[in-house]
């Protein structure tokens, strides 16, 4: 099972919960995207390359057939793989994403500038205000 994390994280960013709970009987690999963490290269600037830095990932690490878990911006990463690759995903789960046009989806950037502000301004993580906003 392949991780692609959300806007602004690194492989770091998973819950160590959630990845023990998926490796007790999947095996879980979780990695950088390019030019973000300690990875090298320059950053992504779309779903689609992210995507073909995903795939060129996966089938450098020699796998043929990969689950998919996306969470947020990697469920928008992740469809766009399937759509790319559709031989290449087995199974793919989407959380806290949505489609490309879907509802709410072009509001995205300006929310989480905002929030990313609010959580300077506080002193707080913005991640606490994007993904638990009535917290």
């Amino acid at each position: 099972m392949v991780l692609l994390v959300h806007l602004a994280a690194v492989l770091d960013n998973w819950d160590p919960r959630i990845v023990d709970g998926l490796a007790a009987k999947h095996h879980v690999i979780a990695f950088n995207n390019r030019g973000i963490g300690a990875s090298s290269g320059s950053p992504s600037s779309s779903m689609e390359q992210m995507a073909n830095d995903a795939i060129t990932f996966i089938k450098a690490k020699g796998l043929t057939q990969v689950d998919l878990f996306g969470f947020s911006m990697g469920g928008m990463v992740a469809q766009e793989v399937v759509l790319k690759e559709p031989k290449l995903v087995r199974k793919m789960i989407l959380t806290g994403t949505g489609p490309a046009g879907g509802e709410g989806i072009s509001t995205v950037a300006g929310v989480t500038f905002y929030d990313i502000l609010r959580g300077f301004f506080t002193g707080q993580d913005p991640k606490q205000f994007l993904f638990f906003p009535n917290a």
